[in-house]
Protein backbone atom coordinates (compact mmCIF):
# COMPACT_ATOMS: atom_id res chain seq x y z
CA UNK A 1 0.00 0.00 0.00
CA UNK A 2 2.52 2.06 0.73
CA UNK A 3 4.05 1.82 -2.55
CA UNK A 4 1.03 2.31 -4.12
CA UNK A 5 1.28 5.58 -2.60
CA UNK A 6 4.90 6.42 -3.89
CA UNK A 7 4.06 5.48 -7.17
CA UNK A 8 0.92 8.03 -7.37
CA UNK A 9 2.78 10.68 -6.25
CA UNK A 10 5.46 10.04 -8.35
CA UNK A 11 2.94 9.95 -11.16
CA UNK A 12 1.62 12.83 -10.08
CA UNK A 13 4.66 15.15 -9.98
CA UNK A 14 5.61 13.96 -13.67
CA UNK A 15 1.91 15.06 -14.44
CA UNK A 16 2.79 18.36 -13.05
CA UNK A 17 5.86 18.74 -15.08
CA UNK A 18 4.85 17.62 -17.98
CA UNK A 19 1.97 20.42 -17.65
CA UNK A 20 4.37 22.94 -17.00
CA UNK A 21 6.32 22.22 -20.04
CA UNK A 22 3.24 22.13 -22.22
CA UNK A 23 2.26 25.43 -20.73
CA UNK A 24 5.54 26.94 -21.44
CA UNK A 25 5.54 25.90 -24.83
CA UNK A 26 2.05 27.59 -25.01
CA UNK A 27 3.03 30.79 -23.68
CA UNK A 28 6.40 30.72 -26.03
CA UNK A 29 4.16 30.17 -29.02
CA UNK A 30 1.91 32.75 -27.79
CA UNK A 31 4.72 35.49 -27.68
CA UNK A 32 6.08 34.46 -30.82
CA UNK A 33 3.13 35.27 -32.84
CA UNK A 34 3.98 37.58 -35.55
CA UNK A 35 0.84 39.66 -35.71
CA UNK A 36 1.68 41.06 -32.17
CA UNK A 37 5.37 40.93 -32.07
CA UNK A 38 7.16 42.39 -29.28
CA UNK A 39 10.25 44.12 -28.81
CA UNK A 40 12.29 44.55 -25.80
CA UNK A 41 14.26 47.88 -24.76
CA UNK A 42 17.66 45.85 -25.07
CA UNK A 43 17.34 44.46 -28.18
CA UNK A 44 16.00 47.49 -29.94
CA UNK A 45 19.02 47.94 -32.99
CA UNK A 46 17.90 51.71 -33.13
CA UNK A 47 17.57 52.70 -29.70
CA UNK A 48 19.96 55.52 -28.92
CA UNK A 49 20.57 56.08 -33.01
CA UNK A 50 20.43 60.13 -33.87
CA UNK A 51 18.14 60.74 -36.74
CA UNK A 52 20.45 62.10 -39.51
CA UNK A 53 20.80 66.15 -40.37
CA UNK A 54 20.97 68.21 -43.43
CA UNK A 55 24.20 67.30 -45.46
CA UNK A 56 25.93 70.97 -46.36
CA UNK A 57 25.47 70.43 -49.99
CA UNK A 58 21.43 70.05 -48.81
CA UNK A 59 21.73 73.45 -47.04
CA UNK A 60 23.37 75.32 -49.60
CA UNK A 61 20.83 74.23 -52.18
CA UNK A 62 18.33 75.63 -49.52
CA UNK A 63 20.21 79.08 -49.35
CA UNK A 64 20.59 79.33 -53.29
CA UNK A 65 16.62 78.80 -53.54
CA UNK A 66 16.12 81.82 -51.40
CA UNK A 67 18.92 84.05 -52.88
CA UNK A 68 17.25 83.33 -56.30
CA UNK A 69 13.78 83.97 -54.56
CA UNK A 70 14.58 87.05 -52.83
CA UNK A 71 16.22 88.24 -56.15
CA UNK A 72 13.11 88.15 -57.91
CA UNK A 73 10.17 88.83 -55.16
CA UNK A 74 12.28 91.98 -54.19
CA UNK A 75 12.43 94.42 -57.05
CA UNK A 76 8.59 93.37 -57.94
CA UNK A 77 7.73 93.94 -54.37
CA UNK A 78 8.99 97.63 -54.08
CA UNK A 79 7.97 98.21 -57.65
CA UNK A 80 4.34 97.26 -56.03
CA UNK A 81 4.43 99.39 -53.36
CA UNK A 82 5.82 102.76 -54.86
CA UNK A 83 2.92 102.14 -57.50
CA UNK A 84 0.42 102.17 -54.52
CA UNK A 85 2.16 105.65 -53.37
CA UNK A 86 2.24 106.78 -56.89
CA UNK A 87 -1.94 105.89 -57.06
CA UNK A 88 -2.14 108.32 -54.19
CA UNK A 89 -0.64 111.07 -56.12
CA UNK A 90 -2.24 110.76 -59.41
CA UNK A 91 -5.62 110.76 -57.52
CA UNK A 92 -4.98 114.28 -55.82
CA UNK A 93 -3.21 115.77 -59.21
CA UNK A 94 -6.46 114.36 -61.46
CA UNK A 95 -8.82 116.68 -59.01
CA UNK A 96 -6.35 119.76 -59.33
CA UNK A 97 -6.24 119.22 -62.67
CA UNK A 98 -10.32 119.53 -62.66
CA UNK A 99 -10.13 122.35 -60.52
CA UNK A 100 -7.65 124.19 -62.90
CA UNK A 101 -10.08 123.26 -65.78
CA UNK A 102 -13.10 125.22 -63.76
CA UNK A 103 -10.54 128.10 -63.51
CA UNK A 104 -9.29 128.24 -66.50
CA UNK A 105 -13.43 128.19 -68.03
CA UNK A 106 -14.51 130.87 -65.81
CA UNK A 107 -11.25 133.16 -66.66
CA UNK A 108 -11.26 135.85 -68.57
CA UNK A 109 -7.69 134.82 -70.29
CA UNK A 110 -8.34 131.31 -70.05
CA UNK A 111 -5.31 130.51 -68.66
CA UNK A 112 -4.26 128.39 -65.93
CA UNK A 113 -3.12 129.55 -62.71
CA UNK A 114 -0.15 129.10 -60.10
CA UNK A 115 -1.68 129.64 -57.18
CA UNK A 116 -3.83 126.96 -55.15
CA UNK A 117 -5.53 129.55 -52.93
CA UNK A 118 -7.89 130.48 -56.88
CA UNK A 119 -8.74 127.12 -57.47
CA UNK A 120 -12.13 125.81 -55.64
CA UNK A 121 -10.32 122.62 -53.94
CA UNK A 122 -8.75 121.38 -50.53
CA UNK A 123 -5.50 119.83 -51.04
CA UNK A 124 -5.01 116.69 -48.59
CA UNK A 125 -2.65 116.89 -45.86
CA UNK A 126 -1.36 113.72 -46.18
CA UNK A 127 2.34 114.44 -44.44
CA UNK A 128 3.46 112.44 -47.60
CA UNK A 129 3.36 114.25 -51.10
CA UNK A 130 3.77 117.96 -51.47
CA UNK A 131 2.16 119.49 -54.73
CA UNK A 132 2.67 122.34 -56.78
CA UNK A 133 1.66 124.08 -60.36
CA UNK A 134 3.98 124.61 -62.62
CA UNK A 135 4.51 128.32 -64.27
CA UNK A 136 2.32 129.39 -67.07
CA UNK A 137 4.11 128.30 -70.55
CA UNK A 138 1.90 129.14 -73.07
CA UNK A 139 -2.39 129.50 -72.74
CA UNK A 140 -4.54 126.71 -71.87
CA UNK A 141 -0.85 125.04 -71.08
CA UNK A 142 0.00 123.52 -67.29
CA UNK A 143 1.55 120.89 -65.23
CA UNK A 144 1.02 119.89 -62.14
CA UNK A 145 3.31 117.82 -60.33
CA UNK A 146 3.70 115.94 -57.01
CA UNK A 147 6.78 114.99 -55.03
CA UNK A 148 7.68 112.73 -52.14
CA UNK A 149 10.45 113.82 -49.18
CA UNK A 150 13.96 111.62 -49.87
CA UNK A 151 12.80 110.06 -53.49
CA UNK A 152 14.56 110.82 -56.48
CA UNK A 153 11.64 111.23 -58.75
CA UNK A 154 8.56 113.61 -59.34
CA UNK A 155 5.30 112.94 -60.90
CA UNK A 156 3.50 115.19 -63.24
CA UNK A 157 0.25 115.72 -65.05
CA UNK A 158 0.66 117.68 -67.99
CA UNK A 159 -2.33 119.94 -70.24
CA UNK A 160 -1.69 120.90 -73.44
CA UNK A 161 1.64 119.46 -74.14
CA UNK A 162 0.64 117.60 -77.52
CA UNK A 163 0.76 113.92 -77.40
CA UNK A 164 1.50 114.25 -73.64
CA UNK A 165 -1.43 116.11 -72.93
CA UNK A 166 -3.87 115.03 -69.94
CA UNK A 167 -1.32 112.23 -68.84
CA UNK A 168 0.76 110.92 -65.95
CA UNK A 169 4.32 110.88 -66.43
CA UNK A 170 7.49 110.43 -63.57
CA UNK A 171 10.47 112.82 -64.17
CA UNK A 172 13.63 111.38 -62.94
CA UNK A 173 15.74 113.74 -60.63
CA UNK A 174 19.15 112.35 -59.85
CA UNK A 175 22.06 112.90 -62.01
CA UNK A 176 22.24 109.49 -63.69
CA UNK A 177 18.53 109.71 -64.70
CA UNK A 178 17.36 106.04 -62.96
CA UNK A 179 15.01 107.82 -60.89
CA UNK A 180 11.85 106.35 -62.51
CA UNK A 181 13.08 102.84 -63.57
CA UNK A 182 11.46 101.21 -61.03
CA UNK A 183 8.33 101.87 -62.82
CA UNK A 184 9.87 100.32 -65.81
CA UNK A 185 8.99 102.56 -69.88
CA UNK A 186 11.39 104.44 -71.64
CA UNK A 187 13.01 107.72 -70.66
CA UNK A 188 12.40 110.55 -73.47
CA UNK A 189 12.77 113.86 -73.67
CA UNK A 190 9.57 116.18 -73.41
CA UNK A 191 9.97 118.57 -76.86
CA UNK A 192 8.63 122.26 -75.27
CA UNK A 193 10.09 121.71 -72.23
CA UNK A 194 13.42 119.39 -72.51
CA UNK A 195 12.26 117.23 -69.51
CA UNK A 196 13.07 113.70 -68.97
CA UNK A 197 10.39 111.78 -68.71
CA UNK A 198 9.04 108.15 -68.37
CA UNK A 199 5.19 107.44 -68.72
CA UNK A 200 2.97 106.03 -65.94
Amino acid sequence: MKKDFTSLVSSAKVGRTAGLGTWAARKKTSTSNNRFPTTTLGNDNNFGRLSPGFTLIELLVVVLIIGILSAVALPQYTRAVEKSRVAEAKTVLKAIAQAQDAYMLASPDGGPTDDFSQLDITIPNSGKWSYWLEENIGAGTYALGAELPNKDYVIFYMKGYGPEDGEFYCSPMDSANKGCEIFGGTLFEQASTGWDLVKL
